[in-house]
This record gives C-alpha cells, structure tokens and sequence, in this order.
C-alpha cells in the first residue's frame, strides 16, 4: 500500500488555464493528479496524450470537455491518441493507464 499525503503532491507549472496537482506514486501502470481548470486549456487548439487513457471524475464546478458540458459527480474518458480540450471553471481527478509522462502531449494548434 502507498499514501501520498496532499503536502507530498507536486504542482507542475500552469498549462494555460489549468493548474495540475500531481500525487506521484511508485507504479508505473497508473498515476492520479487533481487538475483545476479556470478558462480554455489550451488556450487554443487541443492535447493529444499518445501514451495513457485518463478516466476523469469532475469534484466540482462545472465545464466543458470537447464540446460536452460536465458537472460535480460526472465521470468522462480520454482515450490515448484522441485530441482533447477544456474550458469553465472545475476540478476534477485524472487518473491515467500507464502513469502521466509529461513528453506523451502533444499541442495541435490548427
């Protein structure tokens, strides 16, 4: 078993409008981080992660997840190589098969 307390959390850098709280276990199978989003992210375009499948749980606030509006206790997928966009104000959980590499997003901006 492994716990790791929220003062152990690692805060990346913001990505444009998104601010992404990373618990980082010992696993390389999966990984979780709490992610709050404030605006569009990315800014424009959208991500393609071309590694993990994140299964996302929204914890607060309300947004918009490729066009599909979420809420509190709402529940959406991101499937690997599949291109991906935010924008609201919301927070949500993000747990992703394999563990997050931040080298596996790519930014298309056409």
């Amino acid at each position: 078993m492994e716990i790791i307390k929220y003062a152990g959390r690692i805060a990346h850098p913001a990505h444009d409008n998104a601010e992404v709280h990373e618990y980082p276990m010992h696993n390389k199978t999966l990984d979780i981080c709490v992610v709050h989003v404030t605006g569009r992210t990315p800014a424009k375009g959208s991500l393609i992660n071309h590694k993990s499948t994140c299964i996302c749980y929204c914890i607060s606030g309300t947004g918009i997840v490729c066009g599909h509006m979420v809420s509190q206790g709402d529940t959406f997928n991101i499937p690997v190589d599949t291109a991906y966009w935010f924008d609201g104000n919301f927070e949500f959980t993000l747990c992703c098969t394999p563990a997050y590499d931040p080298n596996q997003n790519e930014l298309i901006t056409q």
